[in-house]
């Protein structure tokens, strides 16, 4: 009787027993999403498996126009301190004289308190000072300063 079974009856078997296998197992721990799924498509909120809290698209509507106003900030600054106080120096800066002037400029700027901001101000300074002006400050200085502006 074996005998008349052929390997690829066999592995089709196999195959539809695992699919059975794998909607049954589906349809009873996964019941309530597949529910959730269907009834969203008939709500305005179609493909959404789970209901957002109140006020999440407000809060993400929120966010780029803060995220972007913030990052402009930053490429102002930015721009400022390149052109506007290393490049004037110059090659003939001296460590002192660049530190006062980039203490002076974000005394004001509240992106300092930023981890994120400040991060991207200690590395663009620490970068563009020595390829500018040939002066080297350490990543570890300038955050000392930023946090006596900070205070």
């Amino acid at each position: 009787m074996l005998e008349k079974i052929t390997w690829v009856t066999f592995f089709l078997f196999l195959l539809g027993s695992a699919a059975i296998y794998y909607l049954v197992i589906g349809y009873v721990f996964y019941r309530e999403d597949f529910k959730k799924r269907f009834q969203s498509k008939n709500n305005d909120e179609q493909g959404q498996l789970y209901e957002e809290e109140p006020g999440a698209i407000e809060k993400e509507e929120e966010e780029p126009e803060e995220y972007e106003s913030a990052f402009n900030e930053l490429q102002l600054v930015v721009n400022e301190i390149r052109y506007g106080i290393l490049e004037k120096a110059g090659s003939g800066a001296s460590k002192e004289g660049l530190m006062d002037q980039l203490k002076q400029r974000l005394a004001s700027y509240e992106g300092l308190r930023e981890p994120a901001f400040r991060t991207a101000l200690t590395n663009f300074i620490a970068d563009q000072a020595e390829s500018i002006c040939g002066v080297s400050f350490s990543e570890d200085e300038l955050e000392e300063e930023w946090s006596k502006l900070l205070r």
